[in-house]
């Protein structure tokens, strides 16, 4: 009976051997596990964000589907996507995304065209679309809000001139082209232009030229046709004179209005030295050049015509501000 007791009693104490040994190792299983568990309030506020899921911090891994729903709306951004993602995603390399937010107004200007900052393959359709049809306008230009420094060197020697050997081609359509300064132009009558006022025998033209009544008493008329809006400057006149006799030479303007003329300047021969020209002063109150309401010419007359006293031609000369 005792050695019965004896068996029994080693029996008791192996089952407690092992269960103490399985005890022993389930309770440290258990505080591992515990060590590796952290509770929604030991998460830091804003501890998973974009940039740690960008540079590889924080993988698919270490996200449950739980976590991703605690993910804030809008928190992922196209800048916290590498290009191995945006590769993926859109089948594109060596692209560059900004967000809508960091586009400032405007930021597609003149200056980043003409210096290739902005090309071509960096707008889409869309963005094409956005920028306002006829943005570079000859107001703009007029106004200086678009600079020559916003245009290319080609286009902008063409605007200004100053490129060698431009043309145009094709139709150029503008509400009128002004001179940087005004420009002296020069307008000439030769004696074959003139034309008795009466019916008289005459000569223009011809040998060396010049016009002239064959005798006696005269006039000489011939048109001139100037810019509107010209302001005449000089005027001219070019004789060949053998005679004692003098010529008195007018530019002027008849008044379509009524029976009147205004005299712009006056040129009286005053040598009997053969070929030479004298300039006469202009008249300023008259020398605008107004086409609407006057018709211009040149007035020649003698006491005392001859083939020794004969006019020549004259030469107006007169100052505009844009091509006619």
């Amino acid at each position: 009976m005792r050695e019965y007791l004896t068996m029994f009693l080693a029996f008791i104490a192996i089952i407690l051997f092992v269960i103490a040994i399985i005890s022993g190792f389930l309770m440290k299983s258990g505080s591992d596990v515990s060590d590796n568990l952290l509770g929604e309030d030991q998460i830091g506020e804003g501890s998973v964000t974009g940039a740690k899921i960008s540079d590889g911090t924080i993988t698919d891994q270490d996200i449950s589907d739980a976590g991703i729903s605690k993910i804030a709306d809008n928190s992922i951004s196209i800048r916290h996507l590498n290009s191995a993602v945006l590769d993926a995603l859109m089948g594109l390399t060596n692209l560059t995304i900004v967000d809508f937010g960091d586009a400032e107004t405007n930021s597609i200007d003149g200056s980043l065209l003409k210096d290739s900052t902005v090309t071509d393959a960096k707008i889409s359709d869309a963005g094409i679309s956005k920028i306002a049809n006829s943005a570079i306008t000859s107001d703009g230009i007029k106004d200086g809000s678009i600079t020559l420094d916003d245009l290319s060197s080609s286009i902008a020697d063409i605007l200004s001139g100053i490129g060698s050997g431009s043309s145009f081609q094709g139709n150029v359509i503008v509400d009128k082209i002004e001179y940087s300064t005004p420009r002296t132009h020069y307008y000439s009558l030769g004696g074959e232009h003139f034309q008795p006022l009466a019916t008289v025998d005459y000569a223009s033209g011809g040998g060396c030229g010049g016009a002239y009544l064959i005798s006696g008493e005269g006039k000489l008329v011939a048109p001139v046709n100037l810019p509107e809006g010209a302001a005449i400057d000089s005027f001219k006149v070019y004789f060949y004179d053998k005679s004692t006799e003098d010529m008195d030479v007018y530019l002027k303007a008849q008044d379509l209005d009524s029976c009147s003329y205004v005299e712009i300047a006056h040129v009286k021969s005053n040598a009997n030295s053969g070929y030479y020209s004298s300039e006469a002063a202009i008249e300023p109150t008259s020398n605008v050049v107004d086409n609407q309401h006057y018709a211009y010419h040149v007035l020649a007359e003698s006491d005392n015509w001859s083939s020794s006293l004969k006019i020549k031609g004259i030469v107006i000369g007169y100052t505009i501000g844009e091509v006619q």
